[in-house]
């Protein structure tokens, strides 16, 4: 998952993956307007066994049906980092931008429940140590307050203090609250603590941002409600701020603002456009439960998906009603749309005059199959470095200086063969491809730059998804990703 993050810059980013970066970022020094961001969603670190982080775990003062919840959610997790989250950063780092600036993690860090606050301190420094470690311990990486993050017994006190101290530190500036502000360059970041959400103190730190080039507001919660059982668990979602929130999506469309979050556990992305202006939020999710997570397909593509999943399971009149009544608030003037339950990393690219966001897979390949992922990471350097020369309506063909020759076809930039230097192939889609005469995205082989969201400016128009699937390889994207290839020809040798 990437956000501003276009074929072309995520192309550049692989063939930086394997560089060392330089010393730490410092945020004061770098005013310059191309930068990249790596998005993490919630990643709910934890570990096998369970008496690590929960040894002080209370169940006499649970409810039984919690504890069983919790319990299930620490063997979840423990699972997850087991084998799974540690490949899905192995994956965001390998795709690293050169001009990445830092990690933004968007809540829920840690599962929490330790019911201690020494320990929940130490599983926090845990977490942040070994995720600053997957990016070369380079980057600052600044969290979120999640509600996980301050669950459990003196959680929220341990998670204020290290969080302060933590985010100071990252950020190289005074944090006082888990609700404060920052610059990257010309561009504004909010970041918001939805569990105890204070309006007040949101709208000033906005209105403080007048001037910048790109407002960014990052929360655990969703601002525009997201289409689950819990959606009034969202930023500003209780019914006590519906006024409040309302006013504050005005606010924020009107500066065109970009809303980052969590919490859902789902891939999502909205845009809404009205006479005040237009507002875009993208949710990702690195809860990664299972191998079949990294490779789901969307469940909706188009603005009349939304509300489609839990709206009809709803049962209770009034819940019903609730939900129409919320989600209204948003489909109405819902102009985008992208929903999969699914799992992976992102790369946010602030740009003028446009900011986009590219989803990428968990682990980008499928599990096992060591040809397979060994092809994977030679294409992932290889496509930067190549001369493309077309075999096809759809497709090209790429060779590199030391004999390796791959096909890509130009509908999402998707690998269909793969020929090593002096072997035989050992990778290929069988044709026809499904989709392709319908000049859409292909499906199979191994996709390295789909989807690609382009939350504004003029390149919105050329948005891989929704009306644009039908475009063909005339399209200015496909044309970018060639081109790319070429320019860098002379740089990079796989």
């Amino acid at each position: 998952m990437s956000a501003r993050l276009g074929r072309r810059d995520w192309l550049k980013g692989c063939a930086a993956g394997a560089l060392c970066l330089g010393g730490r970022v410092s945020f004061a020094r770098h005013d310059l307007g191309n930068y990249s961001v790596v998005l993490l969603g919630d990643t709910h670190y934890d570990t096998h066994p369970a008496s690590v982080y929960h040894s002080h775990y209370d169940n006499d003062r649970k409810a039984e049906w919690l504890w069983r919840v919790q319990r299930a959610e620490f063997m979840r997790n423990g699972d997850m980092w087991a084998e799974r989250c540690p490949r899905l950063l192995k994956a965001s780092a390998a795709c690293l931008p050169s001009d990445a600036r830092f990690v933004l993690q968007l809540g829920d860090l840690v599962q929490g429940d330790c019911d201690d606050q020494p320990t929940h301190k130490r599983m926090l420094d845990d977490a942040m140590q070994l995720m600053k470690r997957a990016y070369s311990g380079n980057l600052p990486f600044v969290v979120v307050e999640g509600n996980h993050d301050i669950r459990g017994d003196g959680a929220r006190e341990a998670y204020h203090a290290w969080s302060n101290a933590t985010m100071g530190r990252e950020l190289g500036q005074a944090v006082a609250s888990t609700t404060f502000s920052f610059r990257q360059g010309p561009d504004a970041w909010v970041v918001v603590d939805f569990n105890c959400p204070d309006p007040d103190l949101i709208n000033r730190l906005v209105d403080e941002t007048q001037g910048a080039r790109h407002l960014f507001l990052v929360s655990h919660g969703p601002l525009l409600f997201s289409d689950t059982n819990g959606f009034r668990w969202s930023l500003l979602g209780a019914a006590k701020y519906d006024e409040a929130r309302r006013a504050l999506i005005a606010k924020l469309m009107r500066r065109r603002a970009i809303i980052l979050a969590g919490h859902t556990h789902m891939i999502d992305f909205k845009r809404v456009r009205s006479s005040e202006g237009e507002l875009t939020q993208f949710i990702t999710s690195a809860v990664w439960t299972n191998e079949e997570m990294a490779f789901s397909k969307p469940r909706y593509t188009d603005p009349k998906g939304y509300g489609a999943l839990n709206g009809p399971k709803l049962t209770d009149a009034k819940a019903r009603d609730d939900f129409r009544a919320c989600l209204g608030e948003v489909s109405k003037d819902l102009v985008g749309y992208w929903f999969a339950v699914a799992a992976g990393h992102a790369t946010l690219s602030p740009s003028s005059p446009a900011t986009r966001a590219h989803r990428a897979r968990c682990s980008s390949w499928p599990a096992g199959g060591r040809d397979v992922k060994r092809l994977a990471v030679a294409f992932a350097l290889l496509a930067a470095a190549v001369h493309g020369a077309p075999v096809g309506a759809n497709e090209i063909a790429i060779s590199s200086p030391s004999g390796g020759v791959a096909r890509v076809n130009l509908f999402g930039g998707v690998v269909t063969s793969w020929v090593p230097a002096g072997g035989t192939e050992v990778f290929a889609m069988a044709k026809p491809y499904v989709a392709c005469t319908r000049g859409e995205q292909i499906h199979g082989g191994l996709p390295i730059c789909w989807p690609w969201f382009v939350f504004e400016g003029p390149d919105a128009l050329l948005r891989l998804e929704g009306e644009d699937a039908q475009r063909r390889c005339a399209d200015p994207c496909a044309r970018r990703f060639a081109d790319h290839a070429r320019v860098l020809a002379a740089r990079v040798s796989p």
